[in-house]
């Protein structure tokens, strides 16, 4: 029998988590059970439980953390060349926001990736703010605010986030997401 290198076993925690986030994503936490993921991945379930012995909430940790790691990363890529704050927070808060969104209009059920009761939508939504904390940190350093980026980012994440729950249609949203955005440079560059 051979014998699985960490090469191996993480290729197929990726394939799983790739599986899993489409379940996640179409029937939400609830509705959705291991033997769905397991259907979805072609695998038994107890090898489900070999990669994730925690089982269904170590699963959905893992799809929410990759599926934002992931957003991060392509949101460093496309603000790398924008010159203005406002063009990053506008870029970012409108692809989370609206992905979000059309995620939830298109599967009402897969609101709950974005559930606050579940811990691993918490953990989700901190990697959100550790990264705008990073896009504001010199802004609020040269600022009279008195509150840490962490503070302006956690702010500005969870006031779009109400703007989320809100906005029946994506115009709407995305007039407000600007007004917030506006808002929140407005308190940055006060004199």
């Amino acid at each position: 029998m051979k014998k699985q290198t960490e090469s191996d076993i993480n290729e197929r925690k990726d394939r799983l988590i790739e599986a899993a986030s489409s379940v996640f994503l179409r029937y939400g936490y609830t509705r959705t059970t291991l033997g769905d993921i397991a259907l979805e991945a072609k695998l038994h379930r107890p090898n489900l439980y070999a990669l994730f012995p925690a089982g269904k909430d170590e699963l959905f940790e893992a799809v929410l953390l990759n599926l934002v790691e992931t957003e991060v990363e392509r949101y460093r890529q496309g603000t790398s060349k924008m010159k203005t704050l406002r063009q990053k927070l506008l870029h970012c808060v409108s692809h989370w926001t609206m992905g979000g969104f059309r995620i939830i209009e298109a599967n009402p059920d897969a609101r709950d990736a974005f559930n606050m009761a579940y811990p691993a939508v918490r953990k989700m939504y901190e990697v959100l703010v550790h990264f705008y904390a990073e896009l504001l940190e010199e802004s609020v350093a040269t600022s009279t605010l008195k509150m840490s980026s962490e503070q302006l980012a956690r702010l500005l994440v969870f006031s779009v986030r109400g703007i989320k729950d809100i906005a029946t249609d994506t115009d709407t949203m995305q007039e407000l997401l600007t007004l917030e955005v506006d808002l929140f440079l407005a308190a940055l560059h006060k004199p």
